[in-house]
């Protein structure tokens, strides 16, 4: 009989939670729904990346103004070549803020969220950094966006805003025509 019980008290409480937890699923269904309706389906291109053990030059780049050579002395390639391009980006957009944090991880419905840099102050910034050409196509851009807007709609950050910064290697910057709509869409300022 107590056995009964205890298990009537567990499955009564499970039930209590599960609602919110089927609506955070439809919810993000309906979000995925709405960015696949509005994504460029077109394929994206593989990026042209110098090796950087010869350094840019080496394969007919150059390094577009204002951006250190310090990236050709990093031994990785690809992926983590763009990702040392990027953090050093995102450091040098934080450095115009002075109470600024760099990869801040916060909580959405969507899941977690980890925010470029987010600024302190009057007004909480969250600012995404993008360096070359980026495209809505991209599933992990919109999960970004999705969960940014979370955060703006929840009050968790006052604005949210997507900088793009040309990238040394391809020479390319800013967002596709879709991701254009869709950041002013959202109501996230943009800045190139």
């Amino acid at each position: 009989m107590i056995l009964r019980l205890w298990l009537l008290v567990v499955l009564t409480l499970a039930g209590a939670f599960a609602p919110s937890r089927a609506g955070a699923r439809t919810a993000e269904t309906r979000t995925w729904d709405f960015f696949a309706a509005t994504a460029n389906a077109r394929p994206e291109s593989a990026p042209q990346v110098a090796d950087s053990r010869l350094g840019f030059e080496g394969h007919g780049y150059e390094l577009a103004p204002g951006y250190s050579h310090a990236a050709e002395n990093i031994p990785a390639r690809g992926i983590q070549l763009n990702k040392a391009i990027g953090d050093a980006t995102a450091d040098a957009i934080a450095a115009r803020y002075p109470f600024a944090l760099r990869e801040v991880p916060l909580n959405t419905i969507y899941g977690p969220r980890r925010v470029d840099v987010l600024t302190l102050g009057e007004r909480n910034l969250a600012i995404e950094s993008k360096v070359g050409r980026t495209l809505l196509s991209n599933k992990d851009v919109r999960r970004e966006l999705a969960r940014d807007f979370w955060l703006k709609r929840s009050g968790k950050v006052d604005d949210v805003i997507w900088e793009f910064t040309p990238s040394p290697i391809t020479g390319k910057s800013g967002p596709d025509a879709a991701l254009q709509q869709m950041l002013d869409k959202l109501g996230f300022g943009i800045r190139q």
